[in-house]
């Protein structure tokens, strides 16, 4: 088992590794394996991908995140150039169905709210807002509603999971109730359990996933 100094400087060399956080100012605290990230970083992307970069790494159990994004909105005119910004990514990407989502900026905090037919649209809106300067904060209170009324096989998602080299599908357990997905079962680490919940939010017709996957780092897979 790591030590939280051992585990601080692999966190430490993690960010030091994505490029466009290498000027940011993140301070690590480590305690009995619950890794603290404060400080600031220029957008709320970044902020989510500190986290995301914490959570791939060996041995971290949990991931708290007290890091500050600045808000460069200071004048009528710069909220102005923002709320432009934002509505030009979401009409010029095809995954997003743009008429559905509508946009309330305040003070650099984006909320979104609307109604769209595949839970991974809801995530993908907000990563592709995240990376906008001035962006501080993002609220996403987009409802799913699918246009499907096919039921969701179980299989379809086990089969995706399956798809994907980073995740070990036969220690995820898969429960369809409706347009719920539950997933259960250890997983080695925090990306594998993030990762397998966005897969499973991809299937048509499912509105919510349920992710109680518990991350276990010594775990002894099955043959």
């Amino acid at each position: 088992m790591k030590t939280d100094s051992e585990l601080q400087k692999k966190v430490q060399a993690a960010l030091n590794w994505i490029p466009s956080l290498q000027s940011s100012k993140i301070v690590i605290g480590v305690r009995s394996g619950v890794v603290t990230l404060t400080g600031i970083v220029d957008t709320f992307g970044e902020k989510i991908e500190a986290e995301n970069a914490v959570k791939n790494v060996m041995g971290v159990k949990d991931v708290v995140v007290k890091m500050e994004v600045p808000t460069h909105v200071t004048s009528p005119e710069s909220h102005s150039k923002l709320f432009k910004q934002i509505m030009s990514v979401l009409d010029n990407n095809w995954s997003i169905p743009r008429s559905s989502i509508e946009v309330k900026l305040e003070n650099g905090k984006v909320t979104l709210t609307g109604v769209v037919p595949y839970l991974y649209q809801k995530f993908s809106a907000q990563a592709f807002l995240g990376y906008i300067k001035g962006v501080k904060s993002i609220t996403n209170d987009i409802i799913v509603q699918s246009k499907l009324h096919d039921t969701v096989e179980q299989r379809d998602v086990e089969q995706a999971l399956a798809r994907n080299w980073s995740i070990r599908s036969k220690d995820i357990m898969v429960k369809v109730d409706g347009a719920t997905v539950r997933l259960s079962g250890i997983v080695s680490s925090l990306y594998q359990k993030q990762e397998a919940g966005y897969i499973a939010s991809k299937a048509p017709g499912i509105t919510l996933v349920d992710n109680r996957l518990i991350v276990h780092f010594n775990y002894k897979k099955i043959a």
